[in-house]
């Protein structure tokens, strides 16, 4: 569940932005963000969560990533805010959207930068521009919604780039003490889904690299194949030349020559020393030469729509890329899809084999020992049990 205006105003009041300097940026998701800031408060960091069910921002008492850096967008931002002092944070009436003012530079010098934080459900995003709203770079690129770098985005100018919408202002009651903020955070950090949605996000995002990479190598492969490809067009035309000389090239037969030279009629003054296979009559060199031609030619046209479907997946994959990384359902098909299926593997002190799908463990007894093993000593409340009919398992 998202933040709604009225506790991203509560958390605006208890962070106290204003002042406070950014330190460094680290991203260890793709819908992840941290930034630590210093000021008046000392060091603390602030966490943004893209992630559409656990969407919010607050300072946070997890520990600052030792990595994560290395993303296209936490690098920009290294480079445009870091070091950066919060001149203004305030929330766009209630439309979810977080307007961060940062300036950077000397006096009278002062660089200005706009961090737009918009917590929209499936449209969430966090976008930079410069004081005109010219877009530097966003978190998610959508090309259909203008954000992309070069673009506009300033919906203090522009009304339509805000909803109109009245949203539920309550605040929720979390358990725990301390500040609103604090209460969320714990709630968050006690949550199990967060980490298995990260858990998911990676794997996903492991295996679309990889997937990517061997489309990329047989693309590579595919291209020298058809690179180092002989010339089909040469074969045949050896086979019209062949049947245009039928009589001399008899005649060397005859004579026992394993070649014959003769003058192309695609290049006039260019001669040809033609190779003459032993045992086969004159028309029967023409027609092994179309042959070969055509097997020339069809290995090309193979490897040609090789190439094609090959580019396809690759490109259908990059058009993908934001919502693979970023959403946990939609990394959870693609696994579902692409991922090999996982081997059964043994676990020590565990009886029968254990498979991985999705986010759940299965464990399979092979025989009805195993099985009343597994029922009793490795199973819990929520854990589903299925048996199989006429045969030990479960």
């Amino acid at each position: 569940m998202g933040l709604n205006w009225a506790e991203i105003d509560l958390i605006l009041e208890e962070a106290e932005f204003p002042g406070d300097f950014v330190r460094k940026i680290r991203q260890p998701s793709y819908n992840e963000m941290f930034l630590q800031l210093h000021g008046e408060q000392g060091n603390r960091n602030l966490f943004i969560s893209l992630d559409h069910r656990a969407m919010r921002f607050h300072i946070t008492r997890r520990g600052f990533p030792k990595s994560g850096g290395a993303l296209r967008f936490a690098q920009f931002l290294a480079s445009r805010i870091g070091g950066a002092r919060f001149a203004e944070v305030y929330q766009l009436g209630r439309e979810r959207v977080v307007k961060f003012t940062l300036t950077k530079g000397v006096e009278k010098d002062f660089e200005t930068t706009l961090l737009w934080l918009r917590l929209w459900g499936g449209a969430a995003n966090m976008i930079v521009t410069d004081r005109e709203g010219t877009i530097l770079d966003v978190w998610y690129r959508r090309p259909r919604r203008g954000e992309v770098t070069g673009g506009f985005y300033h919906p203090e100018l522009d009304s339509s780039l805000v909803s109109s919408s009245d949203f539920p202002g309550r605040i929720r009651d979390l358990p725990g003490e301390g500040s609103f903020q604090e209460r969320l955070d714990n709630h968050y950090l006690q949550s199990p889904s967060s980490t298995e949605t990260g858990d998911v996000i990676e794997r996903a995002r492991a295996l679309f690299e990889r997937r990517c990479n061997a489309l990329r190598s047989a693309l590579e492969r595919i291209r020298k194949q058809l690179d180092s490809a002989a010339d089909e067009t040469m074969y045949r035309e050896y086979g019209d030349l062949i049947f245009a000389s039928l009589r001399d090239v008899e005649n060397k037969l005859t004579e026992g020559s394993s070649s014959i030279t003769l003058e192309s009629y695609r290049f006039p003054g260019t001669h040809y020393e033609i190779p003459l296979s032993a045992g086969l009559s004159a028309p029967d060199q023409a027609q092994a030469y179309y042959r070969r031609a055509g097997k020339i030619a069809s290995r090309k046209e193979r490897l040609e729509n090789e190439e094609k479907q090959v580019r396809r997946e690759l490109e259908d994959l990059e058009e993908r890329r934001e919502k693979i990384l970023n959403d946990p359902d939609y990394a959870q098909s693609f696994l579902k899809k692409h991922q090999p299926p996982e081997k059964p593997r043994v676990e020590e002190g565990r009886p029968g084999l254990a498979f991985r799908s999705g986010l759940h463990t299965i464990l399979v007894g092979r025989n009805d020992r195993e099985n009343d093993e597994l029922l009793r000593r490795h199973t819990r409340g929520n854990d589903t049990s299925l048996h199989v009919r006429n045969a030990p398992g479960s």
